[in-house]
């Protein structure tokens, strides 16, 4: 009995040592903590505002809870949350969770969080890099200004252009879009909710010296009731865009 209780011993002492390092031992077997590369592209994240079909118990479930509007569908694969779409953070996590990181939102997709309201039939971003055209179904609609850092704002993850600025690009669509599709009663939402005065405006307008269109320039002026300047009544009329 004494003999096997100390060759047991001494094959739990030789087994010990083979984990331990120092000279003439192996190296400890601890491995290296992994390292995680960045995500080369934008996906909406999993456990967030944005939900998939597989995050709900069946099909006929998702049905119910768009019927009964709990859920908002952004395309037949995504939805949201529509008590998230209530607050202004809610709207901002929202779209950080879909757009691309390096992108600002603008145009009809920042009056859209600034305001609420049906969530965009299109992605408006300012950026220099090249996004695919189209994103759950809705165009991506890119511009290449330059915007001053003061006319830029964060909220959680996403970042989007000030109440003022939305405001006078807003302007700056063409008149079909302006009046026609209702985005005159989102500029003034803006103007009354966040205290847009017109001063502030009128000093956006001047600093884009050279808008893409007389014609759209002339419009904002005038919506804000403000005098148009010299150069924009001597410009020469231009066919008007889509979009400025």
């Amino acid at each position: 009995m004494t003999t096997q209780f100390t060759q047991h011993a001494q094959r739990r002492h030789t087994v010990a040592g083979r984990h331990t390092s120092g000279p003439g031992t192996n190296q400890s077997m601890t491995r290296p903590p992994r390292t995680r590369k960045p995500p080369t592209h934008r996906r909406p994240k999993r456990g967030t505002s944005m939900l998939q079909g597989r995050d709900l118990p069946g099909r006929l479930s998702k049905d119910m809870l768009l019927d009964s509007g709990v859920l908002h569908a952004v395309n037949e694969h995504y939805a949201y949350l529509t008590a998230f779409s209530d607050s202004l953070y809610g709207r901002a996590n929202i779209l950080s969770d879909v757009m691309p990181q390096t992108a600002i939102a603008c145009m009809t997709t920042a009056a859209w969080v600034w305001c609420g309201g049906v969530f965009p039939t299109s992605f408006d971003v300012v950026s220099t890099s090249h996004f695919r055209k189209f994103m759950m179904n809705r165009p991506v609609r890119t511009y290449a200004r330059h915007i001053e850092p003061g006319h830029i704002q964060r909220i959680g993850e996403l970042q989007l252009t000030s109440p003022p600025r939305t405001a006078c690009d807003l302007a700056l669509l063409p008149a079909h879009m302006l009046f026609e599709d209702g985005w005159d009663a989102i500029v003034h939402k803006l103007m009354g909710d966040y205290g847009v005065t017109v001063d502030e405006c009128a000093a956006l307008l001047a600093e884009r010296r050279f808008p893409p269109q007389a014609k759209q320039a002339r419009q904002a002026y005038q919506f804000f009731g403000l005098p148009v300047p010299e150069y924009l009544l001597e410009a020469d009329e231009e066919p008007e865009p889509l979009l400025p």
